[in-house]
Protein backbone atom coordinates (compact mmCIF):
# COMPACT_ATOMS: atom_id res chain seq x y z
CA UNK A 1 0.00 0.00 0.00
CA UNK A 2 1.22 3.26 -1.02
CA UNK A 3 1.06 6.23 1.27
CA UNK A 4 2.40 9.73 0.73
CA UNK A 5 4.56 11.09 3.86
CA UNK A 6 4.33 14.97 4.30
CA UNK A 7 2.16 17.77 5.60
CA UNK A 8 1.02 21.20 4.61
CA UNK A 9 3.45 22.33 7.30
CA UNK A 10 5.72 21.08 5.68
CA UNK A 11 4.74 22.90 2.59
CA UNK A 12 4.15 25.87 4.07
CA UNK A 13 7.57 26.26 5.61
CA UNK A 14 8.26 27.18 2.16
CA UNK A 15 7.67 30.74 1.51
CA UNK A 16 9.31 31.06 -1.68
CA UNK A 17 5.74 30.36 -3.54
CA UNK A 18 7.47 29.37 -7.26
CA UNK A 19 9.61 26.46 -5.21
CA UNK A 20 6.14 25.69 -2.92
CA UNK A 21 4.16 25.39 -6.20
CA UNK A 22 6.66 23.20 -7.62
CA UNK A 23 6.60 20.90 -4.76
CA UNK A 24 3.34 20.64 -4.76
CA UNK A 25 3.07 20.35 -8.16
CA UNK A 26 5.44 17.26 -8.17
CA UNK A 27 3.62 15.75 -5.39
CA UNK A 28 0.34 15.28 -7.54
CA UNK A 29 2.53 13.97 -10.12
CA UNK A 30 4.27 11.98 -8.60
CA UNK A 31 0.78 10.34 -6.57
CA UNK A 32 -0.63 9.87 -10.35
CA UNK A 33 2.43 7.50 -11.41
CA UNK A 34 1.99 6.17 -8.52
CA UNK A 35 4.69 6.59 -6.44
CA UNK A 36 5.49 7.35 -2.63
CA UNK A 37 6.29 10.47 -2.24
CA UNK A 38 7.91 11.93 1.32
CA UNK A 39 8.76 15.42 1.84
CA UNK A 40 10.28 17.30 4.92
CA UNK A 41 10.97 20.75 5.87
CA UNK A 42 11.30 21.39 9.02
CA UNK A 43 12.67 25.11 8.58
CA UNK A 44 10.83 28.44 7.36
CA UNK A 45 12.55 28.38 3.60
CA UNK A 46 12.51 32.08 2.58
CA UNK A 47 13.41 33.24 -1.11
CA UNK A 48 16.66 31.23 -2.74
CA UNK A 49 19.97 33.28 -4.24
CA UNK A 50 18.85 32.49 -7.94
CA UNK A 51 17.26 34.11 -10.59
CA UNK A 52 13.01 33.12 -10.33
CA UNK A 53 13.07 31.81 -13.67
CA UNK A 54 16.10 29.68 -13.68
CA UNK A 55 15.35 28.39 -10.08
CA UNK A 56 11.65 27.24 -12.01
CA UNK A 57 13.53 25.57 -14.64
CA UNK A 58 16.50 24.07 -12.81
CA UNK A 59 13.82 22.69 -10.41
CA UNK A 60 11.13 21.29 -12.52
CA UNK A 61 13.80 19.21 -14.79
CA UNK A 62 14.83 17.98 -11.11
CA UNK A 63 11.63 17.04 -10.14
CA UNK A 64 9.69 15.63 -12.98
CA UNK A 65 13.30 13.53 -13.50
CA UNK A 66 12.90 12.22 -10.10
CA UNK A 67 9.09 10.94 -10.77
CA UNK A 68 9.70 9.49 -13.70
CA UNK A 69 13.15 7.73 -12.64
CA UNK A 70 10.64 6.36 -9.53
CA UNK A 71 7.62 5.67 -11.34
CA UNK A 72 9.76 3.03 -13.63
CA UNK A 73 11.24 1.55 -10.71
CA UNK A 74 10.63 -1.01 -8.45
CA UNK A 75 9.83 0.69 -5.18
CA UNK A 76 8.30 3.62 -6.65
CA UNK A 77 9.27 5.90 -4.13
CA UNK A 78 10.45 9.89 -4.15
CA UNK A 79 11.98 12.10 -1.28
CA UNK A 80 12.77 15.92 -1.08
CA UNK A 81 14.10 17.58 1.65
CA UNK A 82 14.70 21.13 2.15
CA UNK A 83 17.35 22.10 4.94
CA UNK A 84 18.03 25.13 6.02
CA UNK A 85 21.59 25.26 7.61
CA UNK A 86 23.46 28.38 8.50
CA UNK A 87 25.63 29.43 5.53
CA UNK A 88 23.36 27.67 2.69
CA UNK A 89 19.67 26.28 2.22
CA UNK A 90 20.27 22.60 0.75
CA UNK A 91 17.30 20.80 -1.35
CA UNK A 92 17.85 16.91 -1.88
CA UNK A 93 16.22 15.01 -4.33
CA UNK A 94 16.27 11.26 -4.09
CA UNK A 95 14.66 8.91 -5.68
CA UNK A 96 14.34 5.00 -6.31
CA UNK A 97 15.56 3.98 -9.87
CA UNK A 98 15.30 0.70 -12.25
CA UNK A 99 19.08 0.56 -12.92
CA UNK A 100 22.74 1.20 -10.64
CA UNK A 101 24.82 3.43 -12.61
CA UNK A 102 27.84 5.38 -11.51
CA UNK A 103 27.02 9.32 -11.95
CA UNK A 104 29.37 10.68 -14.63
CA UNK A 105 29.39 14.15 -16.52
CA UNK A 106 27.69 12.52 -19.56
CA UNK A 107 24.53 12.49 -17.31
CA UNK A 108 24.72 15.98 -17.97
CA UNK A 109 25.77 16.02 -22.17
CA UNK A 110 23.05 16.82 -24.55
CA UNK A 111 21.11 14.06 -25.96
CA UNK A 112 21.89 11.65 -22.99
CA UNK A 113 19.10 9.58 -21.59
CA UNK A 114 17.66 6.28 -19.86
CA UNK A 115 14.69 7.25 -20.86
CA UNK A 116 14.64 6.71 -24.95
CA UNK A 117 15.40 8.33 -28.21
CA UNK A 118 14.63 12.25 -28.18
CA UNK A 119 15.06 13.11 -24.59
CA UNK A 120 18.28 14.10 -22.88
CA UNK A 121 18.16 17.99 -23.07
CA UNK A 122 16.91 18.54 -19.23
CA UNK A 123 20.25 17.89 -17.31
CA UNK A 124 22.11 19.63 -20.05
CA UNK A 125 19.78 22.72 -19.26
CA UNK A 126 20.53 22.59 -15.66
CA UNK A 127 24.14 22.62 -16.40
CA UNK A 128 23.85 25.11 -18.49
CA UNK A 129 22.29 27.23 -15.89
CA UNK A 130 23.69 26.67 -12.83
CA UNK A 131 27.27 27.38 -14.65
CA UNK A 132 26.29 30.84 -14.13
CA UNK A 133 26.08 31.06 -10.60
CA UNK A 134 29.10 30.32 -8.39
CA UNK A 135 27.10 29.99 -5.09
CA UNK A 136 25.10 27.18 -6.53
CA UNK A 137 26.25 23.64 -6.19
CA UNK A 138 24.55 20.37 -7.79
CA UNK A 139 25.96 16.84 -6.33
CA UNK A 140 25.11 14.00 -7.84
CA UNK A 141 25.20 10.28 -6.31
CA UNK A 142 23.99 6.98 -7.01
CA UNK A 143 24.27 4.06 -4.10
CA UNK A 144 22.62 0.89 -5.02
CA UNK A 145 19.04 1.74 -7.13
CA UNK A 146 18.85 5.02 -5.28
CA UNK A 147 19.48 8.00 -7.38
CA UNK A 148 20.16 11.49 -5.57
CA UNK A 149 20.81 15.01 -6.35
CA UNK A 150 21.59 17.56 -3.97
CA UNK A 151 21.47 21.16 -4.63
CA UNK A 152 23.84 23.49 -2.35
CA UNK A 153 22.98 27.54 -2.35
CA UNK A 154 25.19 29.30 -0.07
CA UNK A 155 23.30 31.89 1.25
CA UNK A 156 25.07 35.49 0.33
CA UNK A 157 25.89 37.33 3.38
CA UNK A 158 26.27 41.35 3.61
Amino acid sequence: MRSDKYTYFDLNNIEDSALRSLVAQSIVYARNNGVEFTLEVKDTITKLPIELLDLVRIMSVLLNNAVEGSADSYKKQMEVAVIKMETETVIVIQNSCKMTMTPSGDLFALGFSTKGRNRGVGLNNVKELLDKYNNIILETEMEGSTFRQIIRFKREFE
